[in-house]
């Protein structure tokens, strides 16, 4: 009806003008690449918030549900804490810190943008297809959208992006070859691999943040 297009068209101009007098802050949801080096997500959170001047939030979700932990194994999970303790110890060199929360990321995601004032989001795409991670996924850019956060995803989980292969061989995947032979025939066609990215430096991360909260 047109009241309710007046309603969501109200709603839609009053959350632009709040993105757009809002002061910018990012975040980097790590997931899968947990390290600085060659993690092209994260420095594109460190380039926004270098170019507004402004403070980027690393942030880290424990999922019970993802596919990683689900069936985790207690040697593979005391890994994952000492990954993630190298992780804040590398921030903190810098000047950041790694920001630990646990719990559904469709939940928590939401409520970190809203204690932080995050208007971006930078993270690293899941290319596995993995049904779980694909509503996840979902999910928060439907979030995001509604909240007025810039969400970008970067594709670096593997050498190529995944969607590569497939599309060198028609789109069709089931033409994707099953030996390893036939593989390294196809992975020479996708050209060279593009070099890792540098680790930020320190100066790379806002000097002034208060990392407190």
């Amino acid at each position: 009806s047109y009241c309710t297009h007046m309603r969501v068209g109200s709603a839609t101009l009053a959350a632009a003008y709040a993105m757009a007098t809002m002061k910018t802050s990012s975040m980097h949801w790590f997931r899968k690449g947990i390290r600085l080096h060659d993690n092209p997500a994260l420095l594109a959170a460190l380039d926004i918030a270098r170019k507004s001047s402004s403070s980027v939030y690393p942030v880290y979700i424990l999922d019970g549900d993802c596919y990683q932990l689900l069936h985790c194994s207690a040697l593979r999970a005391n890994f994952l804490v000492e990954c993630l303790a190298d992780l804040d110890r590398s921030l903190r060199e810098r000047g950041s810190r790694l920001y630990v929360a646990s719990g559904d990321p469709v939940a928590v995601l939401p409520e970190l943008w809203t204690k932080f004032g995050v208007t971006h989001m930078t993270h690293e795409g899941d290319e596995t297809g993995e049904p779980y991670a694909k509503e996840r996924d979902n999910k928060v850019r439907a979030l995001a959208k509604e909240k007025g956060v810039d969400v970008r995803v970067f594709n670096s989980e593997t050498l190529h992006p995944l969607g590569r292969y497939v599309s060198k061989v028609g789109n069709d995947i089931e033409k994707v070859p099953g030996t390893m032979s036939a593989f390294q025939g196809l992975f020479s066609k996708l050209g060279a691999v593009a070099a890792p990215k540098p680790a930020p430096r320190k100066e790379d991360f806002p000097l002034d943040q208060d990392h407190a909260q």
